[in-house]
């Protein structure tokens, strides 16, 4: 036996290791360094250090005790696409020492990342994360001189390399490595299967099935070392010309084991297949049979993982499509604002440092809303909002500063634009659709908007309700979705940038209705957008400590590296299920060959005896139906989980939480075409191995 789809199977799976580990390495690009012993995460200052005192004592530790110690900190003006490290080398050999010399190349070259010596860092704020390279001892004692300058933290242990690559088990890469898994154990199987006559031969002989087995595998080993040679040197060339091989050890790590893992299947699906080749006795083998019914078990297995996997992948294919297609439609809206940016606020603060930012950045943000600087933009579905009981339809409700009224038309029914009201009221406007729902929203306005007072002070204000037209599309500025529809299958925030007739509740510029918190949580949901950028420079030290922002997102920018992102996705994705489709193929093949084997001579006597194909085959195509029945019945019944879950929380007046995914039956629709579709080249596998049997005469062998 040559064994030349084997042979094929071997560079397919390496070639796939060798791709799969270039997504990885990509995506861990997010996570610039590792191998740090510990990180050191600083959240308070009790004394009065600065940075440029704190930057001269790390300095000085990591000379003295020959460690290295690197900060990470995002650019101020772009930290989606620059990254700056900041490196104490004490120990001359470290890799941070090494990231100084040389420079710091990212896998994929995205984000761009500088290397500084620490005492460049200026006077930044001290409190973050500071990683560390050298014995486990000197992370103590950093510790400890942090304390003596009044700088308090805990010491956070790294996360081991396995957990951060776990989380790509998710779509779409999980499924890719399924789909390639699934192929390697289908074309291996099915070739050593094919080649039933050649063992029939060697049994003849008097080989043992362990002798067959050490006999196939020495004449296979010498190919997969050529091949694993071959594509380790093309690899090489091609790193060294894209990246000038950096992180080639964690890349040959991932690759490594990825093709481990298949070349261990392979083997185990080798030996499988020629085990259920010498179930078989000598004179069926010699005729290239096999044993039915352990074939056909694991033929049907396999066809039920393909088809589930076709259900998986083709859910995540229409979902990153959708999120493609929404953010092409909002991509013109993101590039009319210009040089607009989000801001963010640091995470290094204790509970009592994180209450104070909170308030002092509120403040500022409060001013900034009353001079007509920001946009501000609060999301919450319509659903979940309201009073117990309330049974509100799906659609979204947005909190909305009047600035955003400026920016984005909405009209009344009669065409009119609503702008600023010279009144000062909290407005509700609520599509002329939902006016039977109007009252409830608009009665559990005022404590939504304050729940601190329970809404007293928005009804002394007093709240109005007017009408906007049906039919508006509204641009929420990116804005996250709050509590539904937020993530797609990897948990990737979908595009939800545009909504269809939200209800909008309109707060005058800089109310105090609004509290200094919630002014800053829109900041950390994107929910605050500044027009101009020098608004929020001019403000920093003056209006609030410069320490309280960490950095400023360009708008625009951001959402165009997320449009990069999602195409990214749906491209793995759409080849995920091309491949899958195809193992779905060949799985009704394997099914057909194994069946047309065993039943040859009475599908020929059933032919010329005039029987249709339908009626010679209606016991296979019975066992494909109960398998697609069982593929609706896992649907349906995930289904009816879902909304006896949501049932619960209703009959107790509660909403269902945010991340219970609602049932929808129209999720019935995928599975029944899945299982169609399988159907269908079942049949079309059957009607060749038929033909076949026809016209050669199968019936005479």
């Amino acid at each position: 036996m040559r064994h030349h789809g084997v042979r094929l199977v071997y560079v397919v799976m390496l070639v796939v290791s060798v791709l799969l580990a270039f997504l990885v390495l990509q995506d861990l690009d997010k996570e610039p360094t590792l191998g740090e012993t510990a990180t050191i995460w600083i959240q308070d200052t009790r004394g009065s250090a600065s940075g440029v005192q704190t930057a001269l004592m790390v300095t000085s530790y990591a000379r003295d005790h020959r460690v290295s110690i690197v900060r990470e900190v995002d650019d101020f003006r772009d930290p989606d696409g620059l990254l700056h490290l900041y490196i104490a080398a004490g120990d001359a050999g470290s890799a941070p020492a090494a990231w100084l010399r040389r420079g710091f190349s990212s896998f994929g070259g995205f984000p761009h990342v500088e290397t500084h010596p620490f005492e460049r860092i200026g006077d930044l704020d001290p409190r973050g994360m500071y990683q560390v390279y050298g014995p486990r001892g000197a992370v103590g004692g950093l510790r400890a001189e942090f304390a003596g300058l009044g700088l308090t933290g805990d010491v956070v242990e790294p996360l081991g390399l396995g957990f951060r690559i776990s989380r790509f088990a998710l779509p779409p890469l999980g499924p890719a490595f399924l789909v390639v898994a699934l192929s390697v154990v289908l074309a291996v199987g099915a070739s050593v299967l094919l080649s039933a006559k050649g063992y029939g031969v060697l049994r003849l002989q008097g080989m043992s099935f362990l002798a067959i087995a050490r006999w196939d595998l020495r004449r296979l080993a010498p190919f997969w070392l050529i091949a694993a040679a071959s594509i380790t040197a093309i690899t090489l060339a091609f790193l060294g010309l894209y990246n000038g091989f950096a992180r080639l050890g964690l890349f040959a790590v991932v690759a490594g084991g990825v093709a481990a893992t298949l070349s261990l299947l392979a083997l185990m699906a080798h030996l499988g297949a020629l085990a259920l080749v010498a179930r078989s006795d000598i004179l069926h083998g010699l005729k290239g049979a096999v044993a039915p019914g352990p074939a056909m078990a694991s033929a049907y297995l396999v066809r039920i993982i393909a088809a589930l996997l076709v259900l998986v992948v083709g859910g995540s294919t229409l979902v990153f499509g959708q999120d493609l297609a929404r953010r092409q439609e909002s991509g013109k809206y993101f590039a009319a604002l210009g040089a607009a940016t989000y801001i963010a606020l640091p995470g290094s603060r204790t509970r009592e440092g994180g209450e104070k930012m909170l308030e002092q950045v509120g403040r500022w943000l409060r001013q900034a809303d009353k001079r007509g600087q920001v946009v501000a933009v609060f999301r919450w579905p319509l659903e979940q909002f309201g009073s117990t009981g309330a049974r509100l339809p799906h659609g979204d409700l947005l909190f909305v500063n009047e600035t955003f009224l400026t920016e984005q038309p909405i009209l009344d029914p009669s065409g009119r634009r609503y702008g600023p009201d010279p009144r000062g009221r909290v407005r509700v406007i609520v599509p002329e659709r939902l006016r039977r729902h109007a009252g409830v929203i608009t009665a559990n306005a005022p404590l939504a908007i304050n729940p601190a007072d329970e809404g007293k002070g928005v009804r002394r204000t007093g709240v109005e309700q007017v009408w906007a037209r049906d039919g508006q599309t509204v641009f929420t500025f990116g804005a996250w979705p709050r509590g539904y529809e937020g993530e797609g299958p990897d948990g990737f925030p979908l595009d939800r940038s545009l909504v269809r007739d939200p209800v909008l509740v309109v707060i005058p510029n800089g109310s105090p209705l609004v509290t200094e918190r919630n002014y800053s949580a829109r900041a950390t949901q994107d929910g605050i957008v500044f027009t101009n950028p020098r608004d929020v420079l001019a403000a920093l030290g003056r209006e609030v400590p410069k320490e309280d922002i960490a950095d400023m997102a360009p708008v625009a920018q951001r959402a165009a590296a997320d449009y990069a992102q999602s195409v990214h996705k749906l491209w793995i994705s759409v080849l995920n299920l091309t491949a899958a489709l195809a193992v779905l193929f060949i799985t009704g093949i394997g099914v057909c060959e194994i069946y047309a084997r065993k039943d040859a001579q009475a599908v020929f006597a059933k032919h010329i005896s005039g029987w249709s194909f339908w009626a010679i085959h209606w016991k296979l195509f019975v066992l494909d139906g109960v398998v697609a029945i069982a593929i609706l019945a896992w649907v349906g019944w995930d289904n009816w989980t879902r909304l006896a879950t949501s049932g619960e929380f209703t009959a107790q007046g509660v909403p269902p939480p945010p991340d219970l995914p609602p049932a929808d039956w129209w999720e019935l629709a995928p599975a029944a075409g899945v299982t169609v579709l399988a159907t269908a080249l079942l049949v079309a596998a059957l009607r060749l191995a038929h033909h076949r049997i026809v016209t050669e005469h199968a019936a005479d062998v």
